[in-house]
């Protein structure tokens, strides 16, 4: 009668050939699992018995040292990894972003020939910091008025500046390039004698129908 109790270790149980092929015996078993809440702890399990071991300070031991600081002198990102040091130069790092990738830049309101400006939010109180407070793209054309309080322009530096209102507000004061005091508010000059020039003054008329200020050449 054979013995395929396996009583005996399989190796003999084999040799003997008195056991049908595959032994009765269990086979040896070999699994790893990593414990949930902690992946560096691991569970060894080899035919039934388990050992947990914690590779933490393995891991620890292993790891590279990488950073990633800013030069502001040369304007770049200096990053130190495992293998080697790569600099991103701030051109580079520019043309993947667009103005409105920053986050105070309202994108939806960007248009065609835009200006930026920035606005608090106005229903923010006193002393507080607004969550709306950003950059906002307007249109001159789009945001046009049939009046003014100032009138934007530049410098001969090109610095942007306003003019500002006339001294007096009630009476009417014409924009006008004033010679040597360039553009100004400038009223009439009122003269004692009649300007002439060549034998003819030049009087200021009112075209009725285009409101355009005309002179008319006449013989003095």
């Amino acid at each position: 009668m054979n013995d395929c109790s396996c009583n005996k270790p399989c190796v003999s149980c084999k040799k003997e050939k008195k056991c049908p092929s595959p032994c009765g015996c269990a086979e040896p078993t070999f699994s790893i699992e990593a414990m949930p809440d902690d992946p560096t702890t691991l569970r060894f399990n080899i035919n039934g018995k388990s050992v947990w071991y914690d590779f933490e300070p393995v891991v620890k031991s292993g790891e590279t040292c990488t950073t990633l600081n800013v030069d502001t002198a040369r304007r770049t990102l200096q990053y130190n990894g495992e293998c080697s040091e790569q600099t991103i130069h701030a051109r580079e790092l520019g043309s993947i972003l667009h103005l409105a990738d920053l986050g105070d830049v309202k994108e939806n309101t960007i248009n065609d020939n835009g200006i930026l400006n920035y606005r608090k939010d106005a229903d923010c109180g006193e002393g507080c910091e607004g969550i709306d407070n950003g950059w906002v793209s307007t249109n001159p054309v789009e945001v046009g008025d049939t009046a003014l309080d100032y009138i934007l322009g530049s410098d001969a530096d090109g610095k942007m500046k306003s003019l500002m209102p006339p001294t007096d507000t009630t009476t009417f004061s014409y924009l006008a390039w004033a010679a040597q005091d360039k553009a100004k508010w400038v009223k009439p000059t009122e003269v004692s004698t009649i300007p002439v020039k060549d034998g003819f003054k030049y009087p200021l008329y009112l075209d009725p129908n285009s409101g355009e200020i005309v002179i008319h050449k006449e013989a003095s």
